[in-house]
């Protein structure tokens, strides 16, 4: 995870882009298909605050330009 990511709480790297999808204000909805339970869980956790801010989701896209 990079740095700064604790800040939103993110257990998984699916989390994390997740979070991001559904923080944009673009976006209005997000569906991630999953046959499995526990991530069918998982992804409705990351609905869960605290959500990334616009300043956040700037970071978040430069630390994934980097890699």
């Amino acid at each position: 995870m990079p740095a700064g990511a604790a800040e939103i709480e993110p257990r998984s790297w699916g989390q994390f882009l997740l979070k991001f999808i559904i923080s944009h204000p673009a976006i209005a909805g997000a569906m991630p298909a999953t046959t499995r339970v526990d991530h069918g869980r998982e992804n409705l956790a990351s609905a869960r605050a605290p959500l990334p801010d616009a300043k956040m989701r700037e970071r978040m896209v430069a630390y994934i330009k980097s890699v």
